[in-house]
């Protein structure tokens, strides 16, 4: 089961969770030459890529991926590449690489097919960062898409999958379970008691071989293979 973190507000949850990371790519860049950080996109995290900007490190060690994708052009409002460009990779985080899992003129397979052709990301060397929806979709694991199964197969090879949620626009590009939990730690950061409430119907899913359950994000909250840290706010 995670830890559970409480804040008052969504400033004071972006100012630990951003510290929270600092820290932890401090330390790994100690022992490692190079440290990965994996982010999800839409509105939530912005404030606390904005804070990450301004932090100092080794940035030009540092690389940031993408958990998940819409499969959208480089300069699409919806990018999660684009995101990131704009709101973390600046100022003093302006070193770090970004690698983008959407090549304008790639098609999705192709797309996923190169993802899949970068070596794996070590696990001692990579910290992922999720989001979770109201559906209880993280990643891009929607409960409707096709390819929810396959997503959540621990035996599945290759680090990234091709999705289609048939109630969210554009088709996605997402990390798989497998490549999530081949990480250092997991952090998740959620606003609202509506969030509060369904990540707790998700940790009664503990039966996580049931790989179509409703609330995919179960799937991380009940397994032991890596620690997940929990940051709430209302």
């Amino acid at each position: 089961m995670p830890n559970w973190a409480t804040f008052k507000d969504s400033q004071a949850q972006a100012t630990a969770l951003a510290s929270a990371i600092a820290t932890w790519l401090t330390q790994c860049l100690k022992t490692w030459p190079a440290a990965n950080l994996m982010v999800s996109g839409g509105r939530s995290p912005i404030d606390l890529f904005e804070r990450l900007s301004h932090t100092d490190l080794a940035w030009s060690r540092v690389r940031v991926g993408l958990v998940d994708e819409r499969f959208v052009p480089s300069d699409h409002p919806d990018s999660n590449a684009g995101l990131v460009r704009r709101h973390l990779l600046k100022h003093k985080a302006a070193a770090a690489a970004l690698d983008e899992l959407v090549v304008d003129d790639l098609g999705l397979p192709a797309c996923v097919e190169r993802a899949n052709a970068r070596p794996p990301h070590s696990r001692e060397r990579t910290l992922v960062v999720l989001g979770m929806g109201d559906d209880g979709h993280t990643a891009s694991w929607f409960p409707d898409a096709p390819e929810l199964t396959q997503a959540l197969d621990p035996g599945r090879v290759g680090d990234y999958i091709a999705l289609h949620p048939q109630s969210a626009p554009h088709a996605r590009i997402s990390l798989t379970k497998r490549a999530v939990l081949r990480s250092a730690a997991i952090l998740l950061p959620i606003q609202g008691e509506h969030k509060q409430a369904v990540l707790q119907t998700a940790a009664e899913y503990t039966d996580t071989s049931f790989l179509r359950n409703t609330v995919p994000v179960s799937h991380v909250l009940n397994q032991s293979e890596t620690p997940i840290d929990v940051y709430w706010a209302p």
